[in-house]
């Protein structure tokens, strides 16, 4: 017998249903019998819950069950569905096999409801009972949501199908390695990632020890047929360079992204070793300063070969002539950001060749408008978005400038985004002519464009002003500051930001803050002082749903770190906490944090302290390490005598396995020569410390465990 419940186009409209109540008022509102059948008709063939006798308020009915499984795992329960004649039949599907069991048990007045022999149905409704009993499709959707170790730990030993369908699959597999233990990466490196090169298609390394270790065994190569994402945050120069010499032979590779730890000697090389990849679509790169000031690439000419990049994003320090050479060899850029800064001081002339694809710049300079306005007018004849942030002189509101630039030379322009943190000093004059500037950006040419802009006065190091176009700048980070005499421009944002990234400045803003942050998973507070940061915490929670965030920044001098538990208390999955302060610790008894009921309250896996001239001490540690229990990742500035005390007292910890997560990547500074000389003879000398490595990049010294 087959049951008829939805039609096929009841069924495509259906998709966008997530939750349990919305299922089952759909089931009831479009099931065929409102259609064919009279209200007091049933049909023994159908198992709505009408033509069931079940009211909408009864618990538990057939429709619940495959609502609740919709809405926990919208993958795992799918309803399969047959097609007969002008209706599907469904068989729902449920991730939880227990579910009519487990409702008989707490109320046995339901049974009726739930048990196939009760409907009479048994031999004609199928539940997928398990997860084994998902199909391979199913479970191919599954696993692209998942790492490839996971993967293979969680399901390749659950039976034989399971092993098949992972091991002899040509099923593509993503790696992301950051925090994981030197023991654990090696297993997954040899038996997990080595054997299946041939089928990595996404592949991301965090960490300079994960990044050698990977490539003193493994190169990425021709064997790497697949692979078309490849992410490094940590590598060193020495390494680069060779590493960008075998990519040549991934063929399918189309996005890089790099963070190169130290200085690169010869940033020309490196540039032009990624420019040559031809499969190369998407660049992020961020290197360290140092080394030679210019790249010194000369312009393109027309026998040279060039690139087909079509997004670039460089996140470090460049030169504006550096910058138009590399636009020589990209004429298929379609989207370009220079978001750290953007010096221009132009030697070349005017390029002869802009791609006509790029059509999307964000860039940031600290620059002159003058030498901005000569570096745009190179790239600007096709744009039809501009993003721009400014921290200088108050020349880049020239309002009628912009104007003639965008009429003259950027006719496809069709957004226009514009940010611009001044020093207004303590001169009226000078805050009045301020004033004057940005008024004229009210003309009739921006607003009919409806290019709206607001601003504000705040005080840092005097009194600074913030230009802004409403709604842009302020979508993905807000930077919410103390108002100066509270002056709030007539456009000032005052109702919900969408922005995920929210920093506040200033013991005052938030309190008189009136946005909603409903979006906000990082959260970063610069304070100063001790007279009202009970009030702001406080406040915090009426502007952001403080259960949410992921990230806490708390960089607040003269406080002590019960403000610090009060935010960790009102938001439990923080995982990642920065500190900067020089006061956390003082005048706290050790135990402290056993008296305030926060050991083992916390997520937290990744904690980064700094100071500005006191170093941590040995107890200090140990009471940071009470509070987070759970960290994985360490970052420290301690004090130089105490460094081979702390590391052992860490390394102990490690090595007593009392229940504690291990530490698996430490970074220590400042880094002296003696000091990494000392911890390398303690822990050779130690037996209980083995299958530890260790390096520093005279900034930092890292313990990897």
């Amino acid at each position: 017998m087959e049951f008829h419940l939805f039609s096929s186009n009841q069924i495509y409209r259906s998709n966008n249903i997530n939750s349990q109540d919305d299922f089952k008022n759909y089931w009831y509102d479009h099931h065929p019998h409102q259609l064919i059948l009279s209200s007091t008709t049933n049909d023994t063939s159908c198992t709505c819950e009408t033509c069931l006798g079940i009211q909408l308020n009864n618990p538990w009915s057939l429709q619940d069950a495959v609502g609740y499984s919709t809405s926990e795992s919208q993958t795992a329960a799918q309803l399969e569905f047959t097609s007969t004649n002008n209706f599907t039949g469904s068989t729902p599907t449920m991730d939880r096999g227990e579910w009519h069991q487990t409702e008989i048990t707490e109320s046995k007045k339901h049974e009726k409801y739930y048990t196939p022999n009760t409907l009479g149905i048994q031999q004609n409704i199928r539940l997928t009972t398990s997860f084994e009993d998902l199909s391979n499709e199913i479970l191919y959707e599954i696993f692209d949501f998942l790492d490839g170790y996971n993967i293979y730990e969680t399901f390749s030993k659950l039976n034989a199908r399971f092993e098949c369908l992972i091991t002899n699959s040509s099923h593509l597999l993503k790696f992301n390695f950051s925090i994981v233990s030197k023991t654990t990466f090696a297993h997954r490196l040899a038996h997990i990632v080595i054997p299946n090169t041939h089928r990595i298609v996404s592949l991301s390394l965090s960490n300079p020890f994960i990044i050698d270790y990977f490539l003193d065994l493994c190169s990425i190569d021709f064997s790497f047929v697949r692979l078309e994402a490849l992410s490094l945050h940590g590598i060193e120069s020495q390494r680069l360079v060779y590493l960008l010499t075998t990519l040549t032979s991934a063929p399918c590779l189309h996005s890089l992204s790099l963070t190169v730890l130290d200085a690169i000697s010869d940033l020309d090389c490196v540039y032009r070793l990624i420019l040559r990849r031809s499969a190369l679509k998407y660049a992020k790169l961020f290197f360290e300063q140092g080394g030679q000031n210019s790249l010194a690439i000369r312009t393109a000419n027309e026998q040279e070969p060039t690139s087909n990049i079509e997004y670039l994003i460089i996140d470090n320090f460049v030169d504006g002539d550096d910058l138009i050479a590399l636009l020589s060899y990209t004429p298929k850029l379609r989207r370009l950001s220079c978001v750290n800064d953007l010096f221009i001081r132009l030697k070349q002339p005017k390029l002869s060749f802009v791609s006509p694809s790029l059509t999307h710049v964000n860039l940031y300079t600290t620059d002159e408008f003058d030498y901005f306005e000569t570096f745009l007018l190179n790239i600007c004849f096709h744009l039809q978005v501009l993003r721009v942030s400014h921290h200088g002189m108050m020349d880049i509101l020239d309002a009628n400038r912009w104007q003639q630039m965008i009429e003259n030379s950027m006719s496809h322009l069709k957004r226009f985004e514009l940010l611009s943190d001044t020093d207004l000093g303590d001169d009226d004059s000078y805050q009045d002519y301020y004033h004057t500037l940005i008024e004229k950006f009210t003309a009739p040419f921006w607003v009919e464009r409806q290019w709206f802009f607001a601003h504000q006065h705040y005080r840092k190091f005097g009194v600074r002003a913030i230009f802004y176009s409403i709604g842009s700048f302020r979508w993905n980070h807000y930077e919410l500051r103390e108002l100066q005499d509270n002056d709030i421009c007539p456009r000032y944002d005052n109702h919900l930001s969408l922005a995920r990234v929210v920093t506040i400045e200033g013991n005052r803003a938030a309190a008189h803050c009136s946005i909603k942050f409903p979006r906000a998973t990082e959260l970063a507070l610069t304070l100063c002082g001790d007279g009202e940061h009970l009030s702001s915490i406080g406040d915090l929670s009426r502007m952001i749903p403080l259960e949410q965030l992921t990230r806490i920044g708390f960089y607040w001098e003269h406080v002590g770190i019960t403000h610090l538990l009060e935010l960790l208390h009102l938001a439990p999955n923080v995982h990642s906490l920065s500190l900067l302060s020089d006061q956390w610790f003082g005048g706290i008894g050790r135990n402290f944090v056993t008296e305030h009921n926060v050991i083992g309250n916390n997520k937290i896996r990744k904690v980064s302290v700094d100071t500005e001239d006191l170093d941590l001490t040995l107890e200090e540690i140990q009471l940071l390490m009470r509070m987070c229990p759970c960290v994985q990742y360490l970052d420290l500035r301690i004090e130089k005598e105490q460094c081979v005390s702390i590391v052992e007292f860490l390394l102990l910890r490690n090595a007593a396995n009392n229940n504690h997560i291990p530490i698996t990547l430490m970074s220590f500074r400042p880094v002296f020569y003696e000091m990494d000389q000392e911890v390398r003879s303690m822990i050779d000398r130690d037996q209980r410390f083995c299958n530890y490595s260790i390096k520093n990049d005279r900034r930092k010294m890292y313990l990897w465990c």
